[in-house]
């Protein structure tokens, strides 16, 4: 590192954050909506079932994904920004479990820009 104006003095410790990719207007999700099994990445979709008003179940779903940083990836295919995305909690997700509606607000990354 050149040190010519002589800024950075022995001894001293810093703090510093090295962004070698970025990209703006990326979809991204939350580390923990995603699970790995055989090699592949996978979330949980929130889908209607069809059975009614308020009926919903999960379904596995298959991604492909970009860049990351500490607390998101990046989405390159199989998800949607309209894709309602499970957060894991108490209990184990599965493929057809079905699911009650909440909150939608911690699952909601609008006005996130970027992944770096």
């Amino acid at each position: 590192m050149n040190n010519d104006k002589l800024e950075l003095l022995p001894n001293v410790n810093v703090s510093v954050r090295i962004n070698s990719q970025e990209r703006s207007n990326v979809l991204v999700i939350p580390r923990g909506t995603v699970a790995s099994e055989g090699g592949k990445r996978f979330v949980y979709v929130v889908k209607s079932t069809g059975l009614g008003v308020g009926k919903k179940i999960l379904e596995k779903r298959e991604i492909q994904l970009g860049i990351a940083d500490s607390v998101h990836y990046q989405v390159v295919s199989g998800l949607d920004a309209k894709d309602l995305v499970a957060l894991p909690g108490d209990v184990e997700l599965h493929d057809g479990m079905r699911v009650k509606i909440i909150n939608t607000e911690s699952a909601s990354l609008q006005g996130h820009q970027d992944v770096q």
